[in-house]
């Protein structure tokens, strides 16, 4: 069962929708990072809930979804990634840009990109998960939606998350 494998809401960082990028990467490296920033590792959430007024869940935006907001040219072609950074073809060509160029002008996005409101990024939360549903049900549900987490509810009570870590050390101990 769910309830065997959830996290409870509690170990997750909340931001509202009027928070900006910024304050969502500081949630989210306070989370995963030790006390002084300088190891990250799989100690802490890697997921941020976003929350209406009445701290109804909106949305879990996870490292992959921060990453694509901050730099969005990591997700297109490379003639969009171009475009974003203001090179046309022949001068990257060329090979006119120096590293230290090229790295100003990603420092420069990413700022610009860190005060965007999160409700500008938010997706609809495309399934979840009551606290009875059975592994398989999970497992399907992580399938077909191909989603890292899940939430998980109690009637309308946020009780918990899967995530895809957890489904699977469970679905392998079951091997053994």
């Amino acid at each position: 069962m769910i309830r065997n494998i959830m996290v409870p809401p509690r170990k997750y960082s909340i931001a509202p929708r009027e928070a900006t990028l910024m304050d969502v990467v500081l949630n989210l490296k306070n989370a995963y990072c030790d006390s002084k920033g300088k190891f990250c590792g799989k100690a802490g959430a890697r997921l941020v809930f976003v929350v209406d007024e009445t701290g109804r869940l909106l949305e879990m935006l996870d490292l992959q979804t921060v990453l694509k907001a901050l730099i969005p040219e990591i997700t297109g072609s490379f003639g969009e990634k171009l475009r974003l950074q203001a090179v046309s073809v022949a001068f990257a060509e060329a090979d006119s840009l120096s590293q230290d160029e090229t790295q100003l002008g990603l420092k420069a996005r990413i700022n610009k990109n860190a005060n965007l409101p999160v409700r500008d990024i938010m997706q609809p939360i495309p399934a979840a998960l009551h606290v009875d549903s059975s592994l398989l049900e999970a497992a399907e549900l992580f399938y077909r939606y191909n989603i890292s987490a899940a939430p998980v509810y109690e009637e309308d009570t946020l009780v918990g998350i899967v995530r895809d870590r957890d489904l699977f050390i469970t679905l392998t101990d079951i091997i053994n």
